[in-house]
């Protein structure tokens, strides 16, 4: 009895709560006229705040991978392909424990460490387009519905570009003589691996607009 006493003081301190809180507007407040009409508004609101901050909770979890969408099974998502790239590229010598500080790097390209492994001191940054004739097309033969290009296609469209300017004399033979496999391509700080080469952009979340950061190592020399 005593036990009952108590929960029903502390409903009927709820519901004058809920009923001075909806009385401050004027659309809620029209809803406190009865006791049932009162508290199936609440219920409302109460449910709509609840899924308001699950979806926002969620969504966010999915944008920062968490989590994976829970019907990706059902609900398959078609790849766009990536139509185009800003690209941050650098030259950096190897083999060295340098290597291992190329992810550190590609998050702050303005460093005195970059500037004391890399042989320019600025990124040369390039904007890569990808037609018809980048595309791998063994998902589809039409261009629009394909996935694009692959990361191997793309680790050698920059070290074209790169060959192609003016490099710092005593570097242009090692240059030469690089691979596609020498570019190392990273975004956000992660790398992606020559085990993924055979991935297409999209797939590895590398999409149209994005920026990324390349070094391509060459043999050691004395010094950059």
């Amino acid at each position: 009895m005593f036990t009952i006493d108590i929960l029903t003081q502390y409903f009927w301190k709820f519901d004058a709560l809920v009923t001075a809180q909806f009385s401050r507007n004027a659309i809620l407040s029209a809803h406190t006229d009865t006791f049932t009409g009162k508290y199936i508004t609440l219920v409302v609101l109460t449910t709509f705040t609840v899924v308001l901050v699950y979806q926002t909770i969620y969504s966010i979890g999915l944008r920062l991978d968490w989590w994976e969408y829970h019907a990706k099974e059902i609900f398959r998502e078609l790849p766009v392909h990536c139509a185009h790239l800003y690209v941050d590229v650098n030259v950096v010598q190897t083999p060295s424990d340098k290597g291992l500080q190329l992810a550190l790097l590609s998050k702050n390209t303005k460093t005195p460490q970059y500037k004391a492994i890399c042989a320019f001191p600025r990124p040369i940054r390039y904007n890569i387009e990808f037609g018809p004739e980048d595309f791998d097309l063994k998902h589809n033969d039409d261009p629009e519905f394909g996935y694009g290009s692959k990361l191997d296609h793309l680790r050698g469209k920059i070290l074209l570009l790169i060959k192609g300017i003016s490099v710092k004399e005593g570097h242009l033979e090692s240059l030469e003589r690089a691979s596609a496999s020498s570019v190392r391509v990273f975004k956000n700080g992660k790398e992606f691996s020559v085990d993924q080469d055979g991935e297409y952009l999209c797939i590895l979340g590398i999409e149209t607009g994005n920026r990324i950061l390349a070094f391509i190592e060459i043999e050691a020399t004395n010094s950059l």
